[in-house]
Order: structure tokens, then C-alpha cells, then sequence
């Protein structure tokens, strides 16, 4: 092909108008129900690793950094319905001497 042929193009405008709009509302969902699958995702993950790390602290006899990764785990998994994580969280404030609510 000599490139100096120039033809039509044929276009289908038998679609719906709305196609465009709703391809993008379509997309706009998808895309805020995946960031809230990750977000759920992540606070699933983030309460067991910060009572991990709650737990090396408390090992290594620092009090406030154990403390402070336990209570922020406890509030995790109480947001996120992870009652018995929360239950052995309090469990380990407890031996540390603390009661939590």
C-alpha cells in the first residue's frame, strides 16, 4: 500500500446516545467499590499486624509502644467486626495491667 489512497469511514450511530455516560457511570462505580474492597482489605489486615507488633513491644518489656499498638489494634478490629481478635487483644492488655472497654 502506496499510502495515497484515502477512503470513508464508515461510523454506527444506531447506539444509544446515553452510551458514553453510562459506560462512564459504570466505570465511576467500579472504581469506588474497588478503593472500598481495599480499604476493607487493609483494616482487615492492619488489626492483626499492630497487635503483632503490639505484642513484640510487650516482649521487649516497652510498655508505652506495646500499649500503644494494642489500642489502636483493639480499635481496628472493633471497626471491623473482628470480635475475636478484639477479645484477645483485651486479653493482652489485661496481663499487661490494663483493662480496656
Amino acid at each position: 500500500h502506496d499510502g495515497s489512497h484515502v477512503g470513508e469511514i464508515a461510523i454506527d450511530d444506531a447506539g444509544n446516545r446515553d452510551d458514553i455516560a453510562d459506560a462512564l457511570h459504570r466505570l465511576a462505580q467500579n472504581i469506588v467499590r474497588d478503593a472500598e474492597r481495599l480499604e476493607e482489605a487493609r483494616a482487615m489486615l492492619d488489626a492483626p499486624a499492630l497487635y503483632a507488633l503490639g505484642e513484640a513491644y510487650c516482649a521487649k518489656n516497652l510498655k508505652n509502644a506495646c500499649l500503644s499498638y494494642m489500642y489502636v489494634a483493639l480499635s481496628s478490629a472493633r471497626n471491623t467486626g473482628n470480635a475475636a481478635l478484639a477479645t484477645q487483644i483485651k486479653t493482652s492488655l489485661a496481663a499487661q495491667g490494663v483493662t480496656a472497654k
